[in-house]
This record gives structure tokens, sequence and C-alpha cells, in this order.
């Protein structure tokens, strides 16, 4: 029994109010960019005069513009951004210690300028001279009229304190910066084990994933440790301090409006300091700059990190500054940045890695991001430090932080802590795990000593066989009674085996025993080699642009056509048409690495989609190579040996077609929530509805798609996509989210299926809610910010 002195645990979230009077010294000023309609006239003209075989849309390079105006003037808190229908405009925050200092109008206006003429070279040679030249002329002269009026436009800091969805949710933007402005150069103590050690914030302009504004980051801090394994670990890191503004239904200020929360994320990244060899294909590389000096005379600058991106995409301008940045600021006639080439085979060179109070020149930071390796002692390695602070460090750092901001920002109400979760034998199964399941009993020396070697593996085989009926019921649960045949296609016998025998052991079936009999698998052998063979480029290299995309295209199309044809004839034919199961196959593609092979040569698309499209869900593994061995006797007839990294990635890959692909759980969702204290009447009926939302950027295309996910508490999971009106299983909606994509894939004209606005997002999420019966039902619904806010609908 616990102690009645003893109080029970409470939790302080990391979400805070906003001081009544906090912005009172708060100065915001905006700038319209009054060319919008100007640019829009100059793009649809030009799109009307290219030559028929360079028709294509016109885009607005204001992603260059942005990133020249500030590597010329960091004072700015962003540059000219989307924020309505049409219109962007520029946002500049100060404060009393650090008060506003923006470019004139009449000096963004030279800029501007220059960049229009810049971006007007691109379409020489492009269409009939006269027509073109006729267009960029009208264009160049109507950007040379500065416009009358054209300012820096305060806004009243009451005027988001009311509201702070006013003036187009500038808000969002305007607190969170003011926030950090708040914090730049100041310090803060912390105490991490014996040692204490200051910290001094420093903003940044300039956040990922196409958003804009500013965050914080500390100076760098060098780590070097000995691992757990004994190795040597060394490696710069700083800490990062995001602010967010979000705003809650039902909760109002005393004007009636949304009361916003400030919410704190606390983070760590880490800086390369050893040569880049090796990056992730396809997504750009991203480099703080940071200027002790003016680049362009006259725009005054501070000690604010930008974030600029160095192109990664295999071709010609691979490796260099994005959107021609360079040219833009030599228009300019600005000084020049660092070569992306120095920065990345030197890092440690540019960057002021050990914070030296005599740096007096330009600082530039490469960001690690996953998969990056570099150069050490003559071989490649990832970053050597591993990411990651203890609650007591992050609690350290928020304590600190809100004392600096004492009066600004106010912590909420402490909450109770949740119960704590299940563990050891009380965990309920839906909560557990492969690794749980498959666990063989464990044996006390002394069993060990009194059992035989056949009393022991008789009691794993039988622990095994109890456990098989828990996989089984999970996976007929799941798939609500119907059957599911599993294709394994395979080229090498070393894969067919591996895959073979860890499916087996996916179900824990002993020597002799047999499938499920709702479960049946088929290895199907892939006889035709060529259907493994990259996709052939004709000789063309990425650095040839369009051409290669093309090759690539008609490769892909090529390749989906072959496979479908194997899959007909080795698949299809083979699958049982009375009981219609659910058909999954584990497919090896070959080798997915190879040297002078493009990462665009890759199968795995058109084998991913020619499954989706016979109806087939799929996973794909890499072929599987034994461990060589120094002394081979071929008098012994041994096993092949497969390493512990082949054998996880098959592991995985068997139970992503058995589990996760499935939306199988182990065991009953009502035992979990009946362990979380809901009535027994309600957790026995609870369903749970997830609304997931996934917006990213494929190509030009912008994706923006949502679906809605209900597990039910009988473990059986459903899926419903926003043009449908009834619910599928989850087995099959996978197959059917594939094939809305391979439609958009080959008719752009229902590229707008998967384009949702808010307003069909919104409707969305009100069909998902209206169909909610009188089933007791929790929903939840993703926020922008990774934030989950949940309903409950109870009869």
């Amino acid at each position: 029994m616990p102690k009645k002195d003893v109080q029970p645990p409470i939790l302080l979230p990391a979400r805070m109010n906003l001081g009544e009077d906090a912005l009172t010294d708060l100065e915001i000023a905006v700038l319209e960019f009054p060319f919008a309609e100007i640019v829009a006239d100059f793009c649809n003209s030009m799109e009307e005069v290219l030559s028929p075989n360079r028709k294509k849309k016109v885009w607005i390079p204001y992603r260059q513009l942005n990133n020249g105006l500030l590597a010329c003037a960091s004072t700015l808190t962003h540059g000219f951004e989307y924020f309505d229908i049409g219109n962007y405009r520029a946002l500049a925050v100060g404060t009393v210690e650090n008060p506003l200092r923006v470019p004139t109008p009449e000096q963004i206006h030279e800029l501007v300028i220059i960049w229009a003429h810049e971006w007007t070279k691109q379409f020489q040679g492009k269409g009939k001279a006269d027509q073109v030249n006729s267009v960029c002329d009208r264009f160049l002269e109507n950007m040379a009229i500065i416009p009358t009026n054209w300012n820096w436009q305060p806004i009243t800091p009451k005027t988001l304190i009311q509201n702070v969805n006013a003036e187009k949710g500038l808000g969002y933007q305007a607190i969170p910066s003011f926030l950090a402005t708040l914090l730049h150069e100041k310090k803060c103590v912390i105490h991490s084990g014996q040692r204490e050690q200051e910290i001094q914030w420093r903003k940044v302009q300039g956040d990922g994933s196409g958003r804009t504004g500013l965050f914080l980051v500390s100076q760098p801090f060098p780590a070097l440790y000995t691992d757990d394994y004994g190795n040597e670990r060394e490696g710069y890191f700083v800490y990062r301090l995001d602010f967010r503004v979000q705003t809650q239904a039902g909760r109002f200020n005393q004007y009636g409006k949304l009361k916003p929360w400030i919410f704190l994320h606390l983070s760590c990244q880490r800086y390369a300091h050893e040569p880049l060899i090796e990056t992730n294909y396809g997504r750009d590389i991203s480099v703080l700059m940071g200027m002790n000096e003016e680049r362009l005379s006259g725009y005054e600058v501070d000690s604010t990190l930008i974030r600029l991106t160095i192109e990664n995409n295999g071709r010609e301008d691979s490796n260099l500054w994005k959107f021609q940045l360079p040219n833009l600021l030599a228009a300019f006639k600005a000084r020049p940045l660092e070569t992306t080439d120095n920065i990345r085979c030197n890092p440690s060179r540019y960057g002021n890695l050990d914070n030296s109070p005599n740096w007096n020149r330009d600082e530039y930071y490469l960001v690690h991001a996953e998969g990056y390796k570099y150069e050490h002692e003559n071989h490649k390695r990832g970053h050597s430090i591993k990411p990651g602070f203890s609650l007591q460090e992050r609690g350290d750092i928020v304590a600190q932080v809100l004392e600096i901001l004492d009066g600004v920002l106010i912590p909420d109400d402490p909450m109770q802590c949740d119960i704590p979760a299940p563990s050891g034998q009380k965990t309920p199964l839906a909560m557990r795990d492969y690794e749980y399941i498959s666990q063989p009993p464990s044996f006390t020396k002394q069993q060990k000593e009194k059992l035989t070697e056949k009393e022991i593996k008789q009691r794993v085989d039988n622990r095994r066989q109890e456990r098989q009926t828990i996989i089984a019921d999970a996976i007929e649960r799941a798939l609500q009674g119907k059957p599911i045949h599993i294709f394994l296609l395979w080229r090498e016998r070393d894969t067919c085996d591996v895959t073979y025998q860890t499916l087996r052991d996916a179900f824990l079936l002993n020597e002799a025993e047999d499938f499920p009999e709702h479960i049946k698998v088929s290895p199907v052998w892939i006889d035709e080699p060529n259907l493994l063979k990259p996709l052939d480029t004709a000789g063309l290299a990425p650095k040839d642009g369009q051409e290669f995309d093309k090759q690539i295209r008609k490769q892909h199309q090529i390749k989906l056509d072959a496979w479908r044809d194997f899959l007909k004839q080795k698949v299809i034919s083979s699958i049982d048409s009375t009981t219609k199961p659910y058909c999954f196959a584990i497919v090896e593609i070959g080798q997915r690495k190879k040297k002078g092979v493009h990462p665009k040569q890759s199968i795995y698309r058109a084998v991913r989609e020619a499954c989706v499209l016979e109806k087939i869900g799929s996973q794909m593994v890499q072929t599987v190579k034994p461990k060589s061995s120094d002394k081979e006797d071929e008098s012994t007839d041994t096993s092949p040996s497969y390493s512990k990294k082949t054998e996880g990635r098959i592991l995985n890959a068997v139970l992503d077609v058995t589990l996760r692909q499935l939306g199988a759980l182990y065991g009953l969702p009502s035992e979990v929530y009946e362990r979380a204290g809901i009535p027994q009447e309600i957790a026995q009926n609870l369903d749970v509805i997830a609304l997931c939302r996934r917006k990213t950027n494929q190509g030009q295309d912008n994706i923006h798609y949502a679906l809605a996910v209900r597990l039910r508490a009988t473990g059986a999971v459903d899926v419903l996509f926003p043009d449908r009106q009834n619910w599928i299983p989850y087995a099959q909606a996978g197959i059917e989210l594939g094939q809305i994509f391979s439609r958009v894939r080959c008719d752009r004209n229902y590229l707008k299926t998967v384009q949702l606005k808010g307003i069909e997002l919104a409707k969305f999420a009100a069909d998902v809610l209206t169909q909610v019966g009188d089933q007791p039902t929790l929903v939840l619904i993703e926020s922008p910010h990774k934030l989950v806010l949940a309903f409950m609908r109870q009869r």
C-alpha cells in the first residue's frame, strides 16, 4: 500500500501561456511584395510564347529571391513568403535589445530588379526571339516602376494579443520569431552530472520542410567519449529550440478569440567536422551560414544564422548552392559565398566549431542528416556521436529558458501523470511484439543440469506450439476471417531458403509442422533474369536532365509491363478464385546499391506498382548472400551461414508482410483499454479512429492527402479514403492506395485527387465524425506540428 503522505507524480507540460503584457516591447513590420500580379502575368505570357517542345509551366523563383535577400540582410525574419492567394510579404521582428534594422524598400527594389533580370535570362533561345524579348522587356519595364507609398507597415502588438489569427495569421510566425529574438545572444547555465555547461542562444532563419521563421541553436559543443563497446566517439552538436503556436478548440481569451498555446520543442542537431563523402540522393544538404561582415554595402547584418541548401540531385548543378544563388549574388555585386566543395571537403575549417572569439569571417555549419557518411582514417563512417539527452537535461534547459522569459511565458498548470504502462507478466498481448512472442522458455542452472537435451527441446517446442495460436488468431482477426496467400518470388536459392525459413519462424512452426489452414505460402522462381536488371539509361546520365528523366519514365513503364506479365503467368494463375484470399508477395530485387548504377535505375518502384495493379501487397528484399568462409572443405557438408544483419533485414521484411501490412495485433485492443481504466462495457465496444495527413513534394508536384484508420475493440482494422463512403479492411487499403497514386502517375488529370485543399480536408474530417454511430469512439486528429487532438464520444 502506498504511504498516505506521498504525493502522486505530476507532469509539467512544455506548453505555455503568453503573458498579457508580453508583446508590449515587440516591434513588428511587414513589407508587401507589390509585384506579384506583374510576375504572374509574365509567367502566363511566357508560357504562350515558348517553343512547342518547351511548353511547360513557368515557375516563379521566389525561393531564390528570398535566399538572396537573406544572404545579404540577415536582420530580416524572412523574405517575401506566401501568406494568401497571390500575395507575398516579408517580415521583420525586433525587441528593445535587438531593434528593427531592415533594408529600405528602395534597397530591396534594387535587388528585386536584378533578380528579375537574372530570371529572364533563362528564357533566351527557348522561343521566337522577338516574342520572348517582347515579353521580357515589358516585364522588366513594369518591375522597374517602384510603387508609391510602398513602405514597411508596422503592426501593433495589441492586434496579435487580441487575435492571433489577425493579419492573415501573422501571429503564428511573429510570436515564435519574437521569442527567439528575445533569447538571441542570451546565456543560461545547465547542470549535467558533476559539471556546469553554459549555453548561448543564437537565432537561425529558415526552418526545414519549406517553413520559414526563426528558431534557436546553441554554440557548438564538442563531444568526446567512449561508448559501451569501447569505441571512441567524437563530434560536434548543438541544442536546438523551436517555438510553436497552436490554438485549441473552445479555448478563448477575454476578447472572444482563440487563445494560443506556446509549445517549446528541444532537440539536438549535429554538425559535420569530417569530409562529407556520401549523402542521401535527392535530398538537399543543409548549411547554416553566419556573417561577421557586410556581404553587400549598405545592408546591415547581425549574428543570425541563415539556412542555405546545396543541390543534391545527381545532375550538373548537383553539389552547388541551390537556386543558382552564387549567380544572383554576383549580379547583386555582393561578396560571394564559400564554394560548396570546400565546405563539404573540410567542414571544420569553415565553421567556428571551437567558438573562437577571434573568428571574423563567414561561418558555415554543415548540418548532419541520417545516412551521411564521412571520411575517417581512410574509410567512411556515419556521424560518430549519437543524439539525445536525458529528461533531467531537457527539464533543466526549459527551466532556464523560462527564467529568462519570466513574465513572457507562463507555464501551464501541472497535470497528473498517466497510470504506469503495464509491464512484466501483466502486459496485454496487444502490447507485445514478435521478440516477446518468439522468446523461448528460460531454464535455471539447476534445470539445465537436471533435464536432458531432448527434454529441453521438447519444452521449447511446446512453448512454440502454445504461441502459434496467438499468431494465427492475430492474422485471422486482422483479415476478418479471410485467408491469406503469401508468395515468395526468388531468383537466388539462398534468398528463397532464408526467407522461407524466416516465414516459418514468424509463425513459430516446429519441424514437420505446416502453416495454419488459412495461411498458404508459395515459393515462385523468377525464371527471367532481365526482370531484375536495373532500368536501362541508354547511355544517358543525370546531367542530361529532362532526357535522362524521360528515359527513366519510359523504362519504368517497360519494366512495369514485364513484371505484370510475369505475375499474371506465375502468380495470379495459382490463386484460389473460390476463397479469394488476400495476396502478398516477398520479392527479391537484387542489390539496390551497385557501383555505376544511379538510384533512379532501381526497379523497386516498378515492381511495387506492378504488384499493386495486380492486387498484391508487396515487400522487397535484396538478394541474400551467405557469409564467405576462408576455409572451405568440399568433403564437409555444412549449411551456409548468414550475417545477423542479413537475417535481421529478412525478418523485418517477413514481419512487414505478416503483421504491419495487415494491421495485426497479437491480442485484443479491448484488454489494453480495460487496463487503462476504461469501464468494461465501453472498452469492449470502443472504436479508435486516427485521421492521418501526408504532405510532401513529389518532383514538382505537391502531394497533400489524408485517410482515416479505425481500430475496433475486436482487433479488426479498417481504412476510409476521402472519396469513399465505406470503410475497407486495412490489408486491402494498402493496395487501393497504391492504385490511386498509380492512376495519378499515368494520368495527370487525376493529380487533384491527391492535392486536397484545406476545405476538403475539413470536410473529410467532418464526414468521418458524422459517420460515428452509437459506438463509443475516440478520434485522434494529427495537427501540423505532431500534436494530437482527441475527441471522445460515448453512448
